[in-house]
């Protein structure tokens, strides 16, 4: 039974079915997957065994088999020369050459071809084109005798190649694009990590360069040891100093996993005062709580999440060192009335501020404006927020002082 036949037994299923594969090929972007629906889709639109697509292969150029459909799992040897009679009547033509075509078109073919065609039971052979360059090629297979197509059906399969060379041209583009910016982003960490490399020498050789001169001066003077316990406490200092710079490069390269609980920020909030309240008091630091509710349940790492409110906590009181107030204020917050509520913390100082210019590069590795700070206690604490699903931010005013926000989700029963 042809396949004309078949259709009118279901034109409107027929004509929908076409209409849907035309619609489809623009929803597909993988260049191999989109060959596969192809393939699959004309095999059931054209009631055949199998489609095969070939593409031209970059060792010599020829049309090489490249994807079949789902119930092909053979011709793995169909091969056409770009200057064979197949090739050649395709581009001449630019429509389905036909093997039961009453022109006596397959007599055109070189007997290879030809026999290529009988061995593998290739019944129609349809041109995918992008522009005037033939890209592709459909071999319909069937061994079915009465296997044929009508003329609407060669009208749809000379559509459907022209905008199917379309897609595959389409996704192949976009496929190289993903490919050069994955290799602009592999250079661009490169680059960062030689950054990163350089900035981490430097900070390491000049307490090495001091280490290293102090250590001489005591090596080759033997005498008035008492005089040299300072610079041996200098040589601690530099170390520890070392050791910070290194581990917090450890943190960002190897972030440890997050061992998440139920958690009560506030708590998490209060612990971290405690460490800082001698702080505070000697340096004339106010510290103001405005908590607007008793507990603040989130799902978290409480390790992290103590981690960060210490270094924001000192990161405040450090920018006040003529005193000040820091102000901490706990609550949930909701964006807007369809948003998912939010725990948000927000500690406020009243220090010097940030310049504009520092605050856009306040999150990058080993940026600093403090005369002993690593620049990567931000950095740090952004990665943890981050990991958490939340947010962190910073608004400051030069002269005026600095908020910094976390935003966690809030956990609901």
């Amino acid at each position: 039974m042809s396949l004309w036949g078949w259709a009118r037994k279901r034109p409107a299923i027929q004509r929908r079915a076409g209409e849907d594969l035309l619609r489809s090929l623009a929803l597909i972007i993988e260049p191999d997957a989109l060959r596969a629906s192809i393939a699959e889709r004309v095999r059931e639109l054209t009631a055949s065994e199998s489609v095969v697509i070939c593409s031209v292969r970059s060792s010599d150029a020829a049309f090489a088999a490249v994807c079949r459909s789902l119930l092909d799992e053979s011709l793995t040897d169909v091969a056409f020369a770009p200057n064979g009679t197949l090739v050649r009547w395709l581009q001449a033509n630019q429509e389905p050459f036909l093997v039961a075509d009453r022109r006596g078109t397959f007599g055109y073919l070189d007997e290879s071809e030809q026999a290529m065609f009988r061995a593998h039971s290739i019944c129609a052979c349809v041109p995918i084109f992008s522009g005037a360059r033939l890209m592709a090629m459909l071999l319909i297979r069937s061994a079915k005798t009465d296997w044929r197509l009508s003329e609407d059906d060669v009208a749809l399969l000379i559509r459907l190649g022209r905008q199917a060379g379309l897609a595959i041209e389409n996704a192949e583009l976009h496929q190289l694009e993903r490919e050069r910016l994955k290799n602009l982003h592999q250079a661009q960490q490169l680059a960062v990590a030689g950054q990163l490399a350089a900035t981490v020498a430097h900070e390491i050789r000049n307490p090495l360069t001091a280490v290293r001169s102090t250590v001489q001066y005591v090596v080759h003077s033997a005498t008035e040891w008492e005089k040299k316990r300072e610079l041996l406490e200098g040589i601690l200092e530099e170390v520890d100093r070392i050791e910070r710079t290194v581990g917090g490069m450890l943190a960002l390269s190897r972030p440890q996993e997050l061992e998440l609980q139920e958690i009560d920020l506030i708590a998490s909030v209060e612990q971290s005062l405690l460490l800082v309240q001698a702080y505070a008091q000697a340096n004339g630091i106010t510290l103001n709580r405005q908590f607007e509710v008793d507990a603040l349940p989130v799902r978290g790492d409480a390790r992290g999440l103590h981690q960060v409110c210490v270094n924001l906590v000192l990161n405040g009181c450090q920018a006040m060192p003529k005193g000040g107030r820091l102000t901490l204020r706990c609550g949930v917050w909701q964006p807007t009335r369809d948003a998912r509520p939010v725990a948000s913390l927000q500690i406020s100082d009243t220090g010097c501020g940030i310049k504009e210019d520092d605050l856009a590069r306040a999150f990058d590795p080993f940026f600093t404006t403090k005369k002993t700070g690593s620049g990567l206690g931000l950095p740090i604490c952004l990665d943890i927020v981050t990991r958490h699903g939340g947010n962190l931010r910073l608004e400051s005013v030069e002269g005026r002082g600095t908020t910094a926000t976390v935003l966690l989700p809030l956990r609901t029963n």
